[in-house]
């Protein structure tokens, strides 16, 4: 399968070596020619033009949230029937408005796309430590996510809603703990705040207490509490 990954930070990055190693032809796309330095990205071919995904029959999107629509603009004329798998976590910061719902403003003509939604650590994935995660669509976006990433263990369901809004909680509760940490509360507070919080969230979707979890209690996550301290800490 030919696997286009459109974003070249880390998750971009782990997701382009996750495809090769699942034995994809992979292109991995960067804005500025920059990418992860995971070991096996340098196999891949990388290019800062986005004509050429046009023969791609699969698109992998992981860029940032606030750079999602300008995304989608530049590849648009070069879209033709692919399948998209939306791999950005939160909203449109302007807007407020979810990455399937530019995607839909953006690209109308894409009946087939999806979220893949973690969390996961890049580094890991990329090494090939076992990890899971959910693929949500309809059942070609669920094939094509499955076979592009055969290396991982993914959950199939149809809420792509649910997936997006629990990305966006679980980084809104990752602050909360960030903020607490500052503020000196202590572990009994945290973990009530923890299990409150983000049991509201993890109504919406399966992959949320996962998600909580593991982005509240380590520090190389990226939306981790560290971001929640240092906002709180511009204040106090």
């Amino acid at each position: 399968m030919k696997v286009a990954v459109l974003g070249s930070g880390a998750w971009g990055s782990a997701l382009a070596v996750v495809s090769a190693k699942s034995g994809n032809d992979v292109l991995l796309w960067s804005y500025d020619g920059l990418v992860s330095d995971f070991d096996g990205v340098k196999d891949i071919t990388i290019t800062r033009y986005a004509d050429v995904a046009t023969a791609y029959s699969v698109w992998l999107i992981a860029t940032p949230a606030e750079f999602f629509r300008e995304t989608i603009r530049k590849f648009a004329p070069f879209y033709n029937n692919q399948t998209v798998i939306i791999c950005t976590k939160g909203i449109e910061p302007k807007t407020h408005k979810f990455m399937s719902e530019i995607l839909a403003e953006e690209l109308p003509n894409c009946k087939n796309f999806g979220i893949l939604s973690g969390p996961q650590f890049p580094a890991e994935a990329a090494d090939g430590i076992p990890t899971s995660s959910t693929i949500r669509g309809n059942e070609i976006v669920i094939k094509a996510g499955t076979d592009a990433l055969n290396k991982m263990e993914l959950v199939p369901t149809d809420d792509i809603i649910g997936a997006q809004i629990c990305g966006v909680g679980k980084n809104a509760v990752a602050l909360l703990m960030g903020y607490m940490s500052v503020m000196a509360a202590g572990e009994n507070e945290r973990a009530r705040i923890l299990t409150k919080r983000g049991g509201e969230v993890a109504q919406f979707g399966i992959n949320t207490k996962k998600s909580v979890v593991i982005l509240l209690n380590h520090r190389q996550a990226k939306n981790s509490a560290d971001h929640g301290a240092q906002v709180i800490k511009v204040y106090y």
